[in-house]
């Protein structure tokens, strides 16, 4: 190991174990009153007098709406749900001094916003008002669309975006599979404002909804300002949805995409991830931060501290959710006529954790910056209630990552490696590659 790399590596391993004994804020997850409304939607209330300011967070699962949501035009419904026509309700919103904003991605839809705690009740009448909105706004969506395409086409010429793409396609072969069609051309989606209001509404139907909420208000002017909110729940057998076809790529063929004026070759070892819920998933979160979480992972030691092969080797785990798993995978960039040695040495990475596993130094340092790192992720009570919502919302527990890593601190060294070998096996990998184009 070099110099710099054992350097970093105890200034790590060191600010890792200051962070997790440091607490920084004055609640925690216990001090977050759950309750649930008629409808069956829990509400999550966090109370903070510190500052005459309340937010409000509403999450909706559509993990189950998925590939639904792709083909009927969900995302456009639930974001263009904030324009009406005339533009009244968010002249109303702009006029009123409040923050409101809707969104929807992998797995989960929220809207939600903030104001001064007086100015609450004005907050979730626009809320209402948003969520009752049957008169989208033709210009809003053609703008909406506009700007999809336009960010689409940015990417199109972008290496690691290309890279994924081919990985992930690569990893999920099944062409209706939601997780490929994040990288395909946004598909034109309807301009039928009644249709749009009821795709919303099966949103909005979606069951295990919650509402997450913190701030200077109680839980009884809560229950007031937020009754009759929400419309009923109602499940439809029709989302049921399986998790897809499993991932079909061992001992597949390494793929290759050239590309036009490129000057480096970008590379990436890819195979599914495991979700959230997975039983393997304490020792995977511990591995992943060996190989690839920090600044002195083995990544990033072997490709740039010990050869200087990169600037940047990362681990990611992509469009992983509760129950369904997305992609994990190692990318690296190097130099065209450094490309052969920084591809053997991306694979002895993989290797080296199959063969040999990883050592208790390691699993302690890990364990360390991921609890360190999660308090930071907790700073306010606005963190706090929104991070156990959504928690909540995907049907895990709400103090989900800090029973994980309770979990993982449980392991031994053998059960760790025993993992480590049996799902790095480098023949479960896929190599995925973009390179200049050929003369």
């Amino acid at each position: 190991m070099s110099y710099v790399g054992k350097a970093v590596k105890k200034w790590v391993t060191l600010h890792g174990l200051l962070l997790g004994s440091l607490t920084f804020s004055i609640y925690a997850s216990d001090d977050i009153q759950t309750w649930f409304l008629d409808d069956g939607t829990e509400v999550l209330l966090l109370e903070d007098y510190r500052a005459p300011l309340v937010s409000i967070e509403i999450n909706f699962n559509v993990n189950r709406l998925m590939p639904w949501s792709v083909d009927n035009s969900a995302q456009a419904a639930f974001a263009c749900q904030m324009f009406d026509s005339d533009r009244r309700i968010q002249r109303e919103i702009e006029n009123s001094g409040v923050f409101v904003s809707a969104s929807m991605g992998w797995g989960r839809a929220r809207i939600g916003g903030s104001s001064l705690a007086v100015d609450f009740p004005k907050l979730i009448g626009l809320i209402r008002e948003v969520l009752e909105n049957r008169d989208y706004s033709r210009k809003e969506m053609q703008k909406w669309q506009r700007d999809r395409i336009i960010s689409w086409r940015s990417t199109t010429t972008n290496p690691r975006t290309i890279l994924s793409q081919a990985a992930i396609k690569l990893v999920y072969p099944n062409g209706e599979d939601p997780r490929n069609a994040l990288y395909d051309q946004p598909p034109s989606f309807t301009r039928s404002a009644e249709k749009l209001a009821r795709v919303r509404d099966t949103v909005l139907s979606a069951p295990n909804r919650n509402i997450a909420v913190s701030g200077s208000i109680d839980k009884e002017a809560l229950q007031e300002s937020i009754r009759d909110l929400l419309p009923e729940t109602s499940v439809s057998g029709q989302f049921n949805e399986t998790n897809g076809r499993p991932a079909a790529f061992i001992n597949a063929e390494p793929k290759t995409i050239e590309l036009k004026n490129l000057n480096q070759v970008y590379m990436a070892l890819v195979r599914d991830s495991l979700p959230f819920k997975h039983e393997d998933y304490p020792a995977y979160l511990v591995v992943n931060q060996i190989l690839g979480g920090t600044f002195n992972s083995r990544l990033y030691e072997t490709l740039r501290h010990e050869t200087g092969d990169t600037y940047s080797a990362t681990l990611n785990s992509l469009f992983t959710t509760a129950t369904r798993p997305g992609m994990l995978r190692l990318q690296t960039y190097t130099r065209v006529d450094n490309s052969t040695e920084t591809e053997r040495r991306l694979r002895s990475v993989l290797e080296n954790v199959h063969v040999d596993g990883v050592s208790k130094e390691e699993v302690e340092s890990a364990l360390a910056y991921l609890n360190g790192r999660l308090r930071f992720s907790k700073e306010t009570p606005n963190q706090i209630v929104n991070r156990a919502a959504v928690n909540r919302v995907a049907n895990l527990p709400s103090n989900h990552r800090e029973l994980t890593l309770a979990r993982a601190a449980e392991l031994s060294l053998v059960e760790i490696n025993m993992f480590a070998r049996r799902y790095y096996d480098p023949a479960k990998f896929a190599f995925v590659k973009v390179i200049p184009e050929s003369s």
